[in-house]
């Protein structure tokens, strides 16, 4: 069993008849975390114009090899209550407006970018490339990912490539939004009392339906916010030997071993 499957080495296990690849659309959300707590990125015009800049297609075919799904909204679509309302897509001419209203002078502006793997890495330049498109400039920065992760958490950066998974809405959004989670996983480090009221109000609801309606209010009003910028969500992948039976992959990646059997001979 191979449990992380490289997206460059999926195609080569496909050809191997010995083997058998599992795929699920996953509960993971890759971003680019921007900390709003230092300039620019506490101008939410100059967020929402970074948002717009990004061809999120060509980050998945560049740094997925194209086993991802593009993505705008700041929640995984898995989830109850996801939804793309307030979200904005690759638009150029629109980053260059939104970039003009935030009236930050770009010339001698030059962003630090963190990654630490490749995948991320390549991700990056093709960023690079979109935000070349409208005056902005970023520089790379590579780390391994204990220091990448004490960056960011601590609040120590401007922009990096990262992502999030959980087991559903509420863990996701109280994990990534809620300002009880700055200082962890809160990386933009937003702190807004609307967001936290309509967070924990769902946490205490039972009924289905009304909860997923105060999510879908919570992450549309952050997609308007715009702390991130969602790129893709990350397909589950996982190989094994074809004599395995009754192997089976969810969202989450999680998979139950006590259902996985030998084939007869």
């Amino acid at each position: 069993v191979i449990i992380e499957v490289e997206s460059n080495d999926t195609a080569r296990l496909e050809e191997n008849s010995g083997i058998s690849v599992y795929k699920a659309d996953g509960t993971r959300l890759n971003f680019i975390a921007m900390n709003s707590e230092k300039a620019p990125f506490d101008n939410k015009d100059f967020r929402k114009a970074i948002n717009a800049a990004i061809d999120r297609d060509a980050v998945v075919t560049v740094a997925c090899n194209g086993e991802g799904v593009a993505a705008i909204s700041q929640a995984p679509s898995v989830f109850e209550g996801a939804t793309e309302a307030g979200a904005e897509g690759y638009d150029i001419e629109k980053a260059k407006e939104y970039l003009e209203n935030s009236g930050i002078d770009t010339e001698s502006l030059v962003i630090p970018c963190i990654v630490s793997n490749d995948t991320d890495r390549r991700a990056a330049e093709v960023i690079q490339a979109c935000l070349a498109e409208i005056g902005v400039s970023i520089e790379i920065e590579n780390m391994d990912y204990a220091t990448q992760l004490t960056a960011v958490m601590s609040g120590d950066y401007e922009m990096s490539l990262n992502g999030y998974t959980s087991s559903n809405m509420y863990r996701y959004l109280c994990g990534l939004f809620h300002s009880s989670a700055i200082d962890a996983a809160n990386l933009s480090r937003i702190n807004d009392e609307y967001v936290d009221s309509l967070i924990d109000l769902g946490k205490t609801q039972i009924d289905v339906n009304e909860r997923g309606a105060t999510f879908e209010k919570v992450i549309k009003y952050l997609n308007e916010w715009t702390p991130f910028v969602s790129l893709y969500q990350t397909s589950v992948v996982r190989a094994a030997s074809s004599e395995l039976q009754g192997f089976k992959v969810s969202a989450s990646g999680n998979m139950q071993f006590a259902d996985v059997y030998w084939a007869a001979e």
